[in-house]
């Protein structure tokens, strides 16, 4: 089966994480029911459950956020997928740390992201990966240059079944072990989804739809969905914001 496309756009590409309601998905996206391309993959560690722990006495702690509101915006998610189930999908921010006057190297320690709606085709929970790195592109541009990525870091979360409205936590708290950030550089953090064709899972990442300062982006590995080097999202006229925030050291 071929993937779907973008909101307004048929029958090719990313579809929105709508809610069955007994009618056909006018944008050709997948139903919800009620109940070799290049990433910042390391060697992940696997983790279920996250318990935070202060920083030691004299280290600051500093979340990187850049949406303007965390609250999520239910069923408001793209991913691409093939009607049934979603393919692999990545989604990223960078940060530049100067912008958050960080002084001295950043030492990320968790990732948090949101999830709009989880689905595993068995078992009730599926991996989720997220990677954090060094990045030297160009901040805030159309597109990221996964050749200027190094990576630092990666866990693998297991992500429970679920929607805005049952069963999922409000955000998915990942530890990570990673190398430091230069205070002088860019962050790029990496929340992604395996291709769960195979498995028949779903994964739509949690946005919000109340701004942000930088955006976010999305990479697709299936060419039709038109998304297989990162790309902004609102450079492709989705006016939605990934909800991932980056928490470390310094």
């Amino acid at each position: 089966m071929k993937p779907y496309l973008l909101l307004a756009m048929s029958l090719i590409g990313c579809a929105t994480a709508a809610k069955e309601d007994g009618n056909a998905n006018p944008d050709g996206g997948l139903q919800r029911p009620d109940g070799s391309t290049s990433s910042i993959d390391g060697a992940p560690s696997t983790l279920d459950a996250f318990v935070p722990v202060d920083a030691p006495p004299g280290v600051q702690e500093k979340t990187l956020t850049q949406t303007t509101n965390t609250t999520m915006t239910p069923e408001a998610s793209i991913a691409c997928n093939d009607g049934v189930s979603t393919s692999e999908n990545s989604w990223y921010r960078v940060f530049r740390l100067s912008d958050s006057q960080i002084a001295s190297a950043f030492q990320p320690t968790r990732v948090t992201f949101q999830v709009d709606w989880a689905a595993a085709g068995a078992g009730g929970m599926q991996p989720v990966q997220v990677s954090v790195g060094s990045y030297t592109g160009t901040v805030d541009a159309t597109t990221i240059d996964l050749t200027k990525v190094t990576n630092l870091g990666s866990a693998i979360a297991m992500v429970p079944d679920g929607d805005a409205t049952v069963a999922i936590p409000p955000a998915m708290e990942v530890p990570i072990t990673s190398g430091p950030v230069p205070a002088s550089g860019n962050l790029i953090v990496e929340v992604r989804a395996p291709d769960g064709i195979p498995a028949g899972n779903i994964f739509f990442l949690g946005v919000s739809t109340g701004g942000e300062s930088h955006p976010g982006y999305l990479r697709a590995t299936t060419a039709a969905c038109d998304f297989v080097t990162p790309t902004s999202l609102v450079s492709k006229g989705h006016a939605i914001h990934a909800l991932i925030q980056v928490t470390g050291t310094y």
